[in-house]
């Protein structure tokens, strides 16, 4: 990577100074100028994550990430992706909030954390809403734990950010 870095760059090649330049096929077809092709970059998209931090007195509920999508097999919390930030009032209207929560007696209990999280291809935005439920939540999809025991589930970097920072 180094070598290609000094000696074989698209713009200025350094063919005279090139170990190579006996065996070259850039330079033997005269395409140093438009050879090596740099790659395209890969398109990075923007998504938007709102974590449900469910909380039942001092249980709580995270889920195991399925199908091909990043962090398969890790655990993370109920979540709500949309193509932008919501605001709480958003977030109560969805039908997310009213399948899982609306018997719930669900309340918001302040303003997320919000954490940026940049990968390869993609930036992560994730909100972390803190949500107190009166009634117990049932979803066979949600694995129930203490709070106390998160730290034992295999978790996305992510959320083990938000974990430590919320001690």
């Amino acid at each position: 990577m180094e070598f290609g870095g000094r000696y074989c760059k698209p713009n200025n090649p350094d063919c005279p100074n090139c170990i190579f330049q006996n065996i070259c096929v850039a330079k033997e077809k005269k395409l140093v100028d438009t050879l090596p092709v740099k790659a395209n970059k890969t398109k990075v998209r923007d998504r938007h994550f709102q974590y449900l931090v469910i909380r039942y007195k001092t249980r709580t509920w995270i889920k195991q990430r399925a199908g091909k999508d990043i962090w398969e097999g890790l655990y993370d919390f109920p979540l709500i992706e949309s193509n932008k930030a919501l605001t709480e009032t958003q977030i109560k209207k969805s039908p997310f909030w009213k399948k899982h929560l609306g018997k719930a007696g669900a309340s918001i209990l302040k303003e997320p954390v919000v954490y940026k999280h940049i990968l390869s291809h993609q930036r992560i935005y994730a909100s972390f809403w803190e949500v107190e439920v009166k009634n117990k939540v049932k979803e066979e999809a949600w694995t129930e734990t203490a709070q106390s025991k998160l730290h034992e589930y295999a978790v996305p970097r992510l959320v083990d950010r938000y974990l430590e920072e919320s001690e």
